[in-house]
């Protein structure tokens, strides 16, 4: 797609009502779920509407990491059955708009994700980017503000992510999982110390991403503005890619955050 041609293309195409260009921008699993944890992922899905033409990617493109994570939707509905947790999926492509992200970051509608230009991006007028924040990110937060708003002081709050073995431009990662959060947060500390736990496991504080990189909007949001117990789980999504990887690290995940919780209290955690 010509890139001119495609920034108009998806202008035109945008200029739609936000709950008719993007419905069921949210999928909630449990919302009644009793156990002390909420689980959400934001980028959960790689759905982009058909009218906005795949934003000029190609579909091996929006199968990749740069539109969604990877593993990460499976392993949350996972864990939110084995942790009796409500969980709050995003329902479109992270591309569309990052429910991660504050509203004013400029990353929020990335024009260039891994070295790919998305063309469907660039040379948004404000009436697109609008209708983007009310049509995703809006819908996304008020869910979790709603269920998170019917909970006690003794929940804690993780959100669930997965990354890429390797960046176009970057060394392969050799660890298999993280644990991103903001200051000292002793409960994602000791987090990350039970999935280290586990034989084999490389799992390291604030990688491959840190709050310094801006990927602690939610927790920062729902978490810490609540007093809440929180973390950001990162698995590297060549692990989630089978039934058994799945289930085996949905059990070391569920193990592992119901100890650290058990260890930690709201006030120190």
């Amino acid at each position: 797609m010509n890139r001119v041609q495609g920034g108009k293309t998806e202008q035109v195409a945008q200029h739609a009502p936000a709950d008719t260009l993007f419905p069921d921008p949210v999928r909630i699993l449990n919302p009644s779920g009793e156990g002390p944890f909420v689980l959400a992922c934001e980028h959960a899905s790689n759905l982009v509407p058909p009218s906005l033409r795949g934003l000029g990617l190609d579909p091996a493109d929006l199968a990749d990491h740069i539109a969604w994570d990877i593993g990460a939707a499976a392993l949350t509905e996972k864990l939110s059955a084995k942790l009796d947790a409500p969980a709050v999926l995003a329902g479109y492509s992270r591309l569309l708009y990052d429910c991660n992200r504050a509203p004013d970051a400029p990353d929020c509608i990335p024009a260039r994700a891994d070295g790919r230009i998305v063309t469907g991006n660039e040379r948004l007028d404000a009436t697109c980017r609008r209708q983007r924040r009310e049509g995703l990110y809006e819908p996304f937060h008020a869910a979790l503000d709603e269920i998170l708003g019917r909970r006690g002081p003794g929940t804690a709050l993780i959100t669930i992510h997965s990354f890429t073995p390797r960046m176009r431009s970057g060394p392969r990662r050799d660890l298999h999982a993280g644990i991103i959060f903001d200051g000292e947060n002793p409960f994602a500390r000791r987090l990350a110390q039970q999935i280290a736990a586990h034989e084999g496991i490389i799992c390291r504080i604030n990688e491959p991403y840190a709050a310094s990189d801006g990927v602690t909007h939610t927790l920062r949001r729902h978490g810490a503005g609540r007093g809440l117990r929180h973390a950001m789980i990162e698995i590297r999504n060549d692990l989630l890619r089978s039934e058994t990887n799945l289930s085996h690290w949905a059990d070391i995940l569920h193990r592992s955050v119901q100890k650290s919780v058990q260890e930690t209290t709201p006030e120190t955690g």
